[in-house]
């Protein structure tokens, strides 16, 4: 199967940018991208629009660099708080995944940000203090800080430790001379 050169004139994740000239199989070319209005045949004449699509790249990732910076300052400066159920361990029922990130931020008015940005090996599911990266748009990466708490299981905790602090333990006689 011959590769095929195809002119970009938006960008593909995977596989470049807009302007960008790259080789691809035919069937991806045929099937994907040219009906989608993602990428033209790479030919002689798109020369001129090639290099008209990169100054408008440049343009946009100037732009889009400011944005990420801007979210990312944002986004480190606060510290997002999702309420669980537990069980009386401190066991989670469940767990806090990329899609209940994605709800705190849109909640937040982060709607910039989309589920594929966030970078999440496993979900959460413990309690306590989490940092979750995120990826912007031109590398930038973020760090978002989130809280897992239940307060019930907190406020038994604290209960159970303030009465361990209080409670008056009785000396044992080692007298054994009975």
């Amino acid at each position: 199967m011959k590769q095929q050169r195809i002119l970009l004139i938006k960008d593909v994740r995977n596989l470049g940018r807009s302007g960008d000239i790259v080789t691809v199989k035919p069937g991806f070319c045929r099937n994907f991208l040219l009906p989608y209005g993602h990428a033209v045949r790479a030919t002689i004449h798109t020369e001129k629009l090639q290099t008209k699509l990169k100054e408008e790249r440049l343009k946009q990732a100037a732009e889009d660099k400011k944005v990420s910076d801007r979210i990312k300052a944002q986004l480190e400066q606060l510290t997002f708080v999702v309420d669980v159920r537990v069980d009386e361990m401190g066991h989670l029922y469940g767990s806090v995944n990329v899609q209940d990130i994605l709800n705190l931020l849109h909640q937040e008015n982060f709607a910039e940000i989309e589920k594929g940005q966030i970078k999440l090996a496993q979900p959460i599911k413990q309690l306590g203090n989490h940092v979750v990266k995120i990826r912007l748009k031109e590398e930038v990466e973020a760090e978002m800080h989130i809280r897992v708490k239940n307060d019930d299981f907190e406020a038994n905790l604290h209960k159970e430790k303030v009465e361990q602090e209080h409670s008056v333990v009785e000396p044992v006689s080692t007298d054994y001379s009975e």
